[in-house]
């Protein structure tokens, strides 16, 4: 027969506040990825400081490039017109973001969608 120790609720701290961070997060994600169909959609505007680019993959190419200092690669990437600038102050959507820091964006009166980090909205 064996005795098994009863450990207290409060004993177990760190599992409850494990738990209650996961709950926090999951609740926040959600609360900023939804949209109100009926209201108009919020306009952000964009600092300038850092490139967007025309698909997800190609903004983690991007990324590396710019890591590994590769400018030739960066340079040809531009050269394309698969990254760019936006100027400060052009008006955005926000159309998704991701737990990884990037942000999905649609310049007003365009049909493009880019991505960029976001920091880069305001």
């Amino acid at each position: 027969m064996s005795i098994k120790k009863h450990i207290p609720w409060y004993g177990r701290w760190w599992a409850i506040t494990i738990f209650v961070f996961i709950i926090a997060m999951i609740g926040s994600y959600l609360s900023e990825n939804t949209t109100n169909k009926e209201s108009a959609p919020k306009i952000y505007h964009t600092k300038g400081e850092h490139f967007v680019a025309i698909s997800k993959e190609i903004f983690g190419k991007a990324q590396d490039y710019k890591i590994a200092k590769d400018l030739g690669a960066l340079d040809e990437l531009s050269a394309t017109g698969k990254i760019f600038y936006l100027r400060p102050g052009t008006e955005v959507y926000r159309l998704d973001v991701t737990f990884t820091g990037l942000v999905k964006i649609r310049a007003k009166g365009t049909t493009i969608e880019l991505w960029t980090y976001r920091e880069e909205i305001y």
